[in-house]
């Protein structure tokens, strides 16, 4: 939730912490994606629907998880596209 509250703090600055409208809607944005791992809470959005979503799928889907580099991803993409190419 750090990485998260940090990557809001950069993309809108400081009128999320300082006007009133604006503040209303972080911390309900924060309460919903502090949700989501969770099924019982407020999200209708949330990690189980997503993986049922998924799960529908019968093409490669690559899962990343993880705080990883723009080079981390990239080699997992890389990678995973080089695998399918091979089958």
């Amino acid at each position: 939730m750090e990485r998260l509250k940090k990557r809001e703090l950069e993309r809108y600055g400081d009128i999320i912490l300082t006007d009133p409208e604006r503040i209303k809607l972080f911390k309900e944005f924060i309460t919903w994606a502090g949700d989501y791992d969770d099924t019982k809470g407020i999200a209708n959005r949330n990690l189980i629907v997503h993986e049922n979503w998924l799960n529908k799928f019968t093409f490669p889907i690559l899962k990343i998880e993880g705080d990883l580099t723009v080079d981390e991803i990239m080699k997992l993409v890389i990678d995973k596209l080089t695998e399918e190419r091979i089958k």
